[in-house]
């Protein structure tokens, strides 16, 4: 394969990649936003009590506070790592700072499965020497 077909392969690879964090960035955006129902649930919990739903036996008193607390972690951390994605996305398509990329594909790689997946065909992209010398010209 010669540098000219070596370059216009690259080059839509990491279109693609690009497109792929946006689209990444709303699936765990999305995710984050869910979270906003638990939070609901606990609130609820913790307004009516233990036994808000009046079905069954009450729940442990801990458990309303232990879900607005998991549901605001949720949401915060849903919406950062959509943000790092959209900021990857942008970077890729821009050719730039090609080491923030890589740190946020490898962290990408926690979100099983669409971040795990999107990661790591990110680092195998990035690691090429070709795309390499495209992010330092």
């Amino acid at each position: 394969m010669g540098q000219e077909e070596t370059r216009i392969r690259d080059e839509e690879q990491l279109r693609l990649l690009g497109t792929f964090h946006y689209v990444v960035a709303g699936l765990e955006a999305a995710f984050g936003v869910l979270s906003l129902l638990n939070l609901a649930l606990g609130l609820a919990m913790l307004r009516e009590g233990s036994d808000f739903l009046g079905a069954g036996p009450p729940m442990p008193e801990f458990f309303g506070p232990f879900m607005v607390a998991t549901s605001i972690l949720y949401f915060i951390g849903g919406l950062g790592f959509a943000a790092l994605t959209f900021a990857a996305g942008r970077r890729l398509r821009a050719l730039r700072s090609r080491r923030f990329v890589v740190v946020a594909a490898a962290i990408n790689c926690i979100a099983f499965p669409f971040g795990t997946i999107l990661g790591v065909f990110t680092l195998v992209v990035l690691n090429r020497d070709s795309v390499r010398a495209m992010f330092e010209s």
